[in-house]
């Protein structure tokens, strides 16, 4: 009876042979991979790309208020950078004229006539000569115009601050500083001007220079790191409506008093942006600017890659910023000191930043910004707690001796959260 039907239906029988025998060929062999899970490549050149053009990204914004008046310290230090540049114009033009003169002595002299390079000077550059300050720029270099004149002329000093920091005497130096500051409290005397700004600052990263070697991907762990950027301010500004619909302006004077001239309502202004500058880093504008970054390019390499992506970490190595920032004025303050305290505790108790390979590797680089931080001390005079920094580093160098105590004890003699040495022979 089989075979019978086996006969009857040998054409369907052998039909569905022929699909199941190219059904088992096809997976089999998978020429279009859709049977086969294969280990995927992941494209470096192209997440390095996808970051550079990206450029300059954005990542964090303030929005603030200050107040700046002419009256206060830092307007001085504006003012005095206002004449000291007006100084260097100054100087440069004397320079540039008597030049001139040397270059087409003969022309001006026929035009304005004169036989010496002083005379000729003397006559062609009148309107120079009648300039505010002209008189106290040659004198910086010589009471004396005409040895002043001739002392520039054969000066190679490009710039007045060049002459005063290369051929002028200390005692030149000191007397221009005090000029400066006469003309500043000169300048403000009986004056009161105070505006109110409002605006805004936005921090971010510059990506335009984004490298290969600036880009790890650790598979294994599934984190990301994008070295060798800093988190910087890309814009401030104040607008003169800050919010139009609002009709709230970004510049508001508040008070005035006085003969005020556009130099001191530009100066006072340029007080208010860096004052909202300063302001936005009181709040750590930078510091969220790179956490929201890495949040950011955590969701971009996951989409990326197809694959959870757990973190990213962005900037320098990790206790490079920190020694820097520590380092960067003379003061080791009781935060800055806790700051330390909390890491060290952190690092002796077991816990390991993603950014380092091992425990071990973690607490070599802490060891070595306390090293440069003890060196810094000794060197520097004006330091806010040298007791409490003492204790800390002895406490510090306590913990290291127990550590390497403690690895006495292993067989190996070696720290287990250290990466093992590799043998160099043959």
């Amino acid at each position: 009876m089989i075979f019978q039907f086996i006969i009857r239906n040998y054409r369907i029988i052998l039909d569905v042979l022929l699909v199941a025998g190219a059904v088992v060929a096809f997976s089999f062999w998978d020429p279009f991979n859709f049977f086969s899970v294969r280990a995927r490549v992941i494209d470096t050149p192209v997440s390095v790309k996808s970051v550079r053009e990206i450029a300059e990204f954005t990542s964090a914004e303030y929005y603030g208020e200050v107040v700046a008046s002419i009256n206060e310290k830092a307007s001085d230090t504006l003012a005095a950078a206002e004449i000291k540049e007006e100084f260097e114009h100054l100087y440069g033009e004397i320079k540039e004229a008597i030049d001139e003169v040397k270059e087409n002595r003969e022309s001006y002299k026929k035009d304005y006539g004169g036989s010496s390079l002083f005379g000729i000077y003397k006559r062609a550059f009148r309107q120079l000569r009648n300039q505010e300050h002209y008189d106290y720029t040659y004198k910086v270099v010589h009471k004396n115009e005409k040895k002043a004149i001739m002392a520039i002329a054969s000066d190679t000093s490009a710039t007045l601050s060049a002459y005063l920091s290369g051929s002028a005497s200390p005692q030149k130096r000191r007397d221009h500083e005090d000029y400066i500051n006469e003309l500043v409290a000169k300048n403000k005397d009986k004056k009161e001007l105070v505006y109110i700004g409002r605006g805004w600052v936005k921090a971010g990263f510059d990506f335009k220079d984004f490298s290969e070697n600036q880009f790890t991907y650790y598979e294994d762990r599934k984190y990301i790191v994008l070295r060798g950027l800093k988190p910087k301010i890309l814009d401030a500004d104040i607008n003169p409506w800050f919010i139009p619909e609002k009709e709230l302006k970004g510049f508001e004077l508040f008070k005035y008093k006085g003969k005020l001239k556009f130099q001191d309502v530009a100066r006072v202004k340029k007080l208010c942006k860096i004052k909202l500058i300063q302001d936005a880093h009181d709040r750590q504008i930078l510091e969220k600017a790179t956490k929201n970054a890495a949040n950011f390019f955590q969701r971009f390499f996951s989409e990326i890659y197809d694959t959870p992506i757990d973190s990213v970490i962005i900037g320098l190595p990790y206790y490079t910023e920190m020694e820097q920032r520590i380092m960067a004025d003379t003061l080791l303050s009781d935060p800055e000191i806790n700051e330390l305290k909390q890491e060290m505790n952190k690092i002796y108790g077991g816990k390991q930043h993603p950014s380092f390979e091992t425990l071990g590797e973690q607490r070599m680089a802490f060891a070595g910004i306390m090293k440069s931080i003890n060196g810094f001390v000794r060197k520097t005079a004006h330091m806010q707690d040298t007791v409490s920094w003492g204790q800390l580093y002895r406490i510090h160098r306590q913990k290291q001796t127990d550590k390497e105590k403690e690895l006495t004890t292993h067989n190996s003699g070696m720290d287990p959260d250290l990466p093992e040495k590799k043998n160099n022979d043959g």
